[in-house]
């Protein structure tokens, strides 16, 4: 309370709500964190909000969450999806987020049988901010193929896809058949 010494901490329930009881008077509420996959606005404007309520008022104060960026990386060649590839992917925070870390390295990281990193899944939180992923290694069997590094800005709320691709390298296939059966020989060198 701005007129009195009354302060609480709650903790909103299932349904996104709390009820309070309070005497009337002039009070300051303040959002402090949020579940993922949200994040606390930078502003405190978004923050915090004032309200005076006289003797039998009932106000409703809505406070606005803001969701968490989503990134998938998406390996491929001039065809199909590549398992395999390493990224190495960092964060740099644009101030957008108050509770978000000013910088933070997810490390190595490999694609996937369907040639995706999704981020937003890597056990990490991700806050709107800025993201370098560069290639590290690609998949056994393909090179590397510019650009190797990308970077994309994601604002909360946001779904982002970044796609890299990968040349197959060359490859010599020699076949022994029976020139009558037509049938496969194994063992020739």
């Amino acid at each position: 309370a701005i007129d009195g010494d009354y302060q609480h901490d709650v903790t909103t329930g299932q349904d996104g709500t709390v009820t309070l009881r309070v005497q009337p008077g002039t009070y300051k509420i303040t959002e402090l964190s949020v579940p993922a996959p949200y994040y606390l606005p930078d502003k405190d404007a978004d923050r915090e909000q004032t309200i005076t309520l006289n003797a039998g008022d009932s106000k409703k104060v809505v406070f606005k969450d803001y969701k968490a960026p989503e990134l998938t990386i998406y390996k491929v060649d001039s065809v199909a999806p590549v398992e395999g590839a390493r990224f190495h992917v960092t964060y740099t925070s644009t101030g957008e987020a108050a509770d978000a870390p000013e910088s933070f390295d997810f490390g190595e990281i490999t694609t996937d049988a369907n040639g995706e990193i999704r981020l937003h899944e890597q056990g990490q939180r991700l806050y709107p901010g800025e993201f370098t992923i560069e290639e590290v290694a690609p998949a056994p069997g393909f090179q590397k193929k510019e650009p190797t590094v990308q970077k994309v800005v994601i604002h909360g709320g946001e779904t982002k896809t970044v796609q890299f691709e990968n040349v197959p390298l060359n490859a010599i296939i020699v076949e022994k058949y029976d020139s009558v059966t037509g049938e496969a020989l194994p063992g020739c060198t």
